[in-house]
């Protein structure tokens, strides 16, 4: 059994809840029952100091024993209880006991640095760290959080040396830098970059710089002249100033992580060849984000082979439709993706309407099944967000699931003409697919015909949608239609739905149909849904109801159950 660590007030590792870590150093027991004691008589003022520090050097000298990556998971779970990493602001007063293992720090932390990347890495932690002239035995990892503190702290000569230092012995593994100040971030980045010197960054494995201000983060010099042959991650967002993209495509080759997100546009934006030469020189990439300005105008001159990133399995683009497709048009995937997220911003209806469906339906002609689609509408005030997502079950060879989201911001003037195309597309795609899963807030006006080319569909939500129609009412919109719409249908789903007192009804009347013919199906109702009458609640055989929803008044007689509750089911009960 695995053990469950847990933090005392003097931030001994326990293992189990209530067991008690004892040892036999020493020709005597030694437990945290009988450190507690030797404390409380410190407090009481009558302890002896030397019988306490020998009592606890006893207990943790246990930790040499532990592989380092077991101690890292324990001192993990001891000081975040369970909570991001970044939530740990520090140790309490009085912690003497960890200290006792720093001569075991270098192999935990450096199998743990998704905790110590984020600890003691404020500026007003930097200080007091670099304050005294004892050796420091801080991991190799620097990492400033900007949220955590710290803000009106300057950097001193003490700490100037120090981060000079590491850098001189290339003892930095982790670069990350995030912060709402790009001077101060800029003026860090300068000391790691000496004049006159080479930069020693051969052991930096990972950089993430996030420049949360106005001004620019000025980091050209820094990746002009450093090499980084053991770099697998670079993040860089915000105002950031960069050097010439091939110096990237030079200086980095076994990158599994890029995302590049310039928020506004950049004096040295990349080109389409630039970027594939990136793309080419790490063949091994695993994720891949470019938002915005990094998406390269589609403006190269000769042709630009097309790459094959034979690991990839995280794709996000975000950016003008036309840069978008760039892209897009130049990779190629040879194992599925567990997700591809677009977000074309700022798309034209001819762009939608031209590029969205056909791409698609190419996408998707493969020896994948639709698993999951969502088709939604978001209204906001000068623009509507149209999303297309879909979820494929993954090749035959493969388990892992393929994704793909679709996104578009369009001119709310133009969204009927973009509904129609694309709705039109969706009706003569989905019939080739099993679609088990559809989301939607289209209006049931233009969900009709939509759903009948997806008769495999088991689960339908409809999310603020306004019923102008009646999906449910039997007998209308012709027989052909009613009888095929929804035949495998399992689990309804409704939130914030506009629905008329008799489309309630219709509504039940068709769950009970279903159920009378052995298909019960589950109804859930979140959020606001309108015009809800007491019929609702009649007595239906097989049917289940779950309301995650305020109960309006009109049903009273289904207020004493509590929200998420099932509100009933089968078996005769009248409600």
């Amino acid at each position: 059994m695995s053990p469950s660590p847990r933090l005392q007030h003097d931030n001994l590792p326990v293992h189990g809840d209530q067991s008690q870590v004892s040892s036999s150093i020493m020709g005597r027991e030694i437990n945290t029952e009988s450190i507690r004691a030797l404390e409380r008589q410190m407090e009481e003022g009558n302890g002896d100091t030397i019988e306490l520090k020998r009592a606890r050097n006893s207990l943790l000298n246990i930790s040499t024993l532990v592989p380092p990556e077991i101690m890292g998971d324990i001192f993990s779970w001891t000081l975040t209880r369970g909570n991001p990493p970044s939530s740990f602001s520090g140790f309490p007063k009085g912690s003497h006991n960890f200290l006792l293992v720093c001569h075991h720090w270098f192999e935990v932390a450096s199998r743990t640095p998704e905790l110590w990347g984020f600890w003691g890495n404020t500026l007003s932690q930097w200080n007091k760290r670099h304050r005294h002239h004892h050796p420091n035995p801080t991991p190799l990892d620097l990492v400033l959080n900007g949220n955590m503190g710290g803000k009106n702290i300057s950097i001193d000569d003490t700490l100037m040396d120090a981060l000079r230092d590491r850098a001189s012995r290339d003892t930095i593994r982790q670069l990350h830098l995030l912060w709402n100040h790009p001077r101060l971030l800029t003026f860090i980045i300068s000391l790691l970059t000496p004049d006159g010197d080479e930069p020693q960054c051969r052991s930096i494995e990972s950089i993430d710089l996030r420049s949360l201000g106005a001004s620019d983060l000025v980091v050209s010099h820094f990746f002009s002249r450093a090499y980084f042959p053991k770099l697998r991650s670079l993040v860089l967002h915000g105002e950031v100033l960069l050097p010439p993209w091939d110096h990237f495509a030079q200086r980095t080759t076994l990158l599994t992580i890029l995302s590049v997100d310039l928020r506004k546009y950049s004096p040295t934006p990349p080109s389409t060849r630039q970027l594939f030469s990136i793309l080419a020189s790490n063949p091994g990439l695993q994720s891949l984000s470019l938002m915005r300005h990094a998406l390269p105008e589609d403006g190269s001159n000769g042709f630009i082979p097309s790459v094959a990133l034979r690991h990839l399995k995280r794709l996000f683009l975000t950016g003008e439709l036309r840069r978008v497709f760039s892209v897009l048009d130049r990779l190629s995937f040879p194992c599925p993706l567990s997700c591809i997220e677009v977000d074309a911003l700022n798309s034209t209806v001819a762009g939608i309407t031209h590029t969205f469906g056909p791409y698609l339906q190419q996408y998707f002609q493969q020896d994948c099944e639709l698993q999951d689609a969502t088709l939604a509408i978001s209204t906001f005030s000068s623009c509507t967000r149209l999303s297309i997502r879909v979820k494929t079950e993954g090749r035959p060879h493969t388990s892992s699931p393929l994704s793909a989201v679709f996104q578009a911001t369009l001119a709310q003037r133009d969204r009927q003409e973009v509904l129609e195309k694309l709705c039109h597309d969706f009706v003569a795609f989905a019939p080739r697919q099993r679609v088990s899963n559809f989301l939607t807030s289209l209006p049931t006006t233009r969900l009709e015909d939509l759903l009948v080319a997806m008769p495999n569909v088991e689960t339908l939500s409809l999310v603020r949608t306004v019923m102008s129609e009646n999906l449910f009412q039997p007998n209308s919109g012709g027989p052909h239609v009613k009888a095929k719409l929804l035949p495998s249908l399992r689990f309804l789903s409704l939130e914030n739905v506009t629905l008329a007192d008799g489309d309630w009804r219709h509504l039940t009347e068709y769950l009970a149909r279903q159920a009378a013919d052995g298909r019960a199906i589950t109804l859930r109702v979140q959020g606001k849904c309108s015009h809800m009458c007491p019929d609702v609640a009649k007595k239906i055989e097989g049917l289940v109801l779950r309301f995650d929803c305020h109960i309006p008044p009109s049903m009273r007689r289904l207020d004493c159950c509590s929200r998420d509750s099932v509100l009933g089911q089968s078996s005769g009960t009248s409600w």
